[in-house]
């Protein structure tokens, strides 16, 4: 009997350290392994930090037989699956949150970036001379809605001194694609105002050509009418006529208009 329980004692941790180098020989057996390590260590100090990784919980999980868990194993992966659901939910919340907050800031950069853009294309607005007026307006129309914050204010305002009416004339020009109002206002710039002004206004009231003909032909044809008015009025139909109407001497009398002596614009306006 001492015989056989030498024996035993000496052949027990033999066979231990065989079985345990032949599962470490697989991915299964390292699996099974890391589990009843896990499992023991956990078990005699259930603390967190003694728990599988989400590595080891995976590989544990893919690579073992859950049919052959004991219940400790099945309670410790249990609280393994847990802690590190709980752990990748607050990961992917606080990511999310940080890509939520990069979008914002990148946003409110992005807008204010773009509101100086516009704001500065507005001063260069403002300051433009009248043959100007027109390109600076198709680069304010890439941006409306941030051009009407700056050019709202002026439209609105009571004009008073010259600098101040000549804002307010190119914010109409600017706008009056977005803000139908402001035909009138332009149109009667157009007919009173200064020649350098008649082809940007015009330029800008070329969509509203339609509606506006028949005005411009009936103040072309009042003789009555101020000569410079007159004089407008068919510099304006000049461009605005159909071509299909462009032979008819009936709705282009305003060629005949241009050259007669008594609506040629004064020598005065020419010169401004």
């Amino acid at each position: 009997m001492p015989n056989y329980q030498l024996t035993h004692d000496y052949m027990v941790p033999s066979l231990r350290d065989w079985l345990t180098r032949e599962q470490q020989e697989t991915q299964a057996g390292r699996a099974e392994l890391k589990l009843a390590e896990r499992t023991n260590l956990w078990t005699s100090k259930p603390e967190n930090r003694y728990l599988p990784s989400i590595a080891e919980w995976g590989a544990i999980r893919t690579m073992t037989d859950r049919a052959k868990w004991t219940s400790p194993q099945r309670t410790m992966m249990r609280r393994a699956f847990q802690v590190h659901a709980m752990r990748t939910g607050l990961a992917v919340a606080s990511l999310l949150a940080f890509l939520v907050v990069g979008i914002v800031v990148r946003g409110y950069l992005l807008e204010q970036q773009e509101a100086t853009r516009i704001e500065g294309l507005v001063g260069s607005l403002l300051r433009a001379e009248p043959a100007q007026v027109p390109e600076i307006v198709k680069d304010l129309e890439t941006n409306q809605d941030v051009a009407a914050r700056f050019l709202s204010p002026l439209i609105a305002a009571d004009a008073k001194t010259a600098n101040e009416k000549r804002w307010q004339l190119h914010a109409r020009l600017a706008m009056v694609a977005y803000d139908k109002m402001l035909i009138e206002p332009l149109l009667e710039e157009l007919l009173t105002g200064k020649v350098a002004y008649i082809g940007p206004i015009r330029k800008q009231l070329l969509p509203y050509a339609g509606r506006l003909l028949e005005t411009l032909r009936a103040i072309l044809r009042d003789e009555k009418a101020e000569a410079n008015r007159r004089f407008h009025a068919a510099v304006a139909l000049a461009a605005y006529i159909p071509e299909s109407e462009a032979d008819r001497t009936n709705d282009v009398g305003f060629r005949l208009a241009l050259s007669s002596p008594s609506i040629q614009t004064p020598q005065a306006e020419q010169g401004e």
